[in-house]
Formats: structure tokens, C-alpha cells, sequence
């Protein structure tokens, strides 16, 4: 599939086909009793995380629109299809902590076929309330991974970003572990 939808390149290009592979996937899953997809949405504002210098607010704001131009259709086919879609909500994602998610879930006006892949190692990391999120979200969690993160109560030599280093490595503020471990 990678050469059909990366095609010629062009990004929008790319971008259409994906959509029309998302639209098929909903389809798939009903073909086959899925009643939940889970994935990735992308995010053409994730460059403006770091908002230094300080991103102007209509650059997000236009980010959040962008998104919801686009994934509307896409949900609109998995609401046809009657499959709901969960976003897992991870760095590099429209909806990445609990605040971008809430804007994700107003920019496509609350609809249902959108929920969230919860897997709480994402929030540690960040340093986000991970509880706060299942009771603001409860009801748009539509799946789960289970895995834990380690957050060091010290200072260390690579911050939340990961330094370009390995996991596992002593230098690093978190890293990923199993259950209970973090």
C-alpha cells in the first residue's frame, strides 16, 4: 500500500489517498465485526509545539480547522460504516494531552465517531494528569493500551524530548515500562 498512497509525493496528494485508505478501513472493519479503529490523525501544527518564539493563536487555531476539514469526510464514512475511530492520543498527534484533545473534540463539533485510544504512558512523560483524562473523556475512550512510563523526581541529563538517545539509557527523564513499574 505504501507506494499507492505515497504516489507521486506530492503532499496533498498523499494526504487524499490516506484519506480514501482511512475511508476503506472503516469499511474493512465492519466487513470483518471491528467496531473500532485505532490510529493516528497527524497534526500540521505538531511544529508549533514549542511555541517559541510564541506561535500567533491563529496558526493553531487554522492547525485545528485544517484537521477537522479533513477528518470529517473520513468520519463521515465511519459513521456510515457504524465503526468508531480512536485517536491515540500521542506527541506528534493533533490531540497529544488533555487540553488538545478537547480542542480536537470541538473541532469536529463533539461527533461521536471520534474518541481516544487511551494508553496513560503518554501523560506521564508529559507530566499530564492521566486520571483527569478518563473522567473528562470516559465516554470517548473507546480503547486502551496498557503500558506504564518511569518519570524521574530528578533532574537529569535528557528532558522530556529524549535527548537523541536510546531508551533504556540511564540519562534519560522517562521511559516506558510495564505495568506497575513506573
Amino acid at each position: 500500500t505504501g507506494g499507492r498512497i505515497w504516489g507521486d509525493g506530492s503532499p496533498e496528494g498523499v494526504r487524499k489517498r490516506a484519506a480514501e485508505e482511512m475511508k476503506l478501513t472503516a469499511k474493512a472493519a465492519k466487513n470483518i465485526g471491528v467496531d473500532v479503529v485505532n490510529g493516528f490523525t497527524g497534526s500540521s501544527i505538531w511544529k508549533y509545539l514549542y511555541s517559541f518564539p510564541p506561535v500567533p493563536q491563529d496558526y493553531i487555531e487554522k492547525g485545528y480547522k485544517d484537521f477537522a476539514s479533513r477528518w470529517n469526510p473520513i468520519l463521515d464514512e465511519f459513521k456510515k460504516q457504524g465503526v468508531k475511530f480512536a485517536l491515540e492520543v500521542h506527541p506528534t498527534e493533533i490531540a497529544f494531552d488533555v487540553a488538545s484533545a478537547e480542542r480536537a473534540v470541538e473541532a469536529l463539533n463533539g461527533r461521536k465517531e471520534f474518541g481516544f485510544n487511551y494508553d496513560p504512558s503518554h501523560f506521564v512523560y508529559q507530566n499530564v494528569d492521566y486520571v483527569k483524562f478518563i473522567r473528562k473523556f470516559g465516554d470517548r475512550i473507546y480503547h486502551v493500551h496498557m503500558k506504564d512510563a518511569y518519570l524521574s523526581p530528578t533532574p537529569t541529563e535528557a528532558g522530556v524530548f529524549g535527548g537523541h538517545i536510546n531508551f533504556g539509557d540511564h540519562r534519560r527523564s522517562w521511559d516506558f515500562r510495564s505495568l506497575g513499574r513506573g
